[in-house]
């Protein structure tokens, strides 16, 4: 069991972000997350190292973790 949540922590999931109005996309770690906040259309996804603005709703974001973990 160990070794399956090491492979979840360790995939990577794509987010489309905006800073300064400029788009760009991320590739964060799901282990690195530690934490999200959502504002509808967007959500905020917070890590150790960066905080990213994405154009992702909660639940794109959802389905994109879905897919990483089943």
């Amino acid at each position: 069991m160990d070794s399956q949540i090491q492979q979840i922590n360790n995939q990577f999931i794509k987010l489309i972000c905006v800073d300064n109005n400029i788009k760009y996309n991320a590739y964060v770690r799901v282990g690195s997350v530690t934490g999200i906040i959502d504002h509808g259309s967007r959500c905020t996804i917070i890590t150790a190292e960066k905080t990213y603005h994405t154009e992702s709703s909660i639940t794109t974001l959802k389905s994109k973790l879905g897919m990483v973990i089943a």
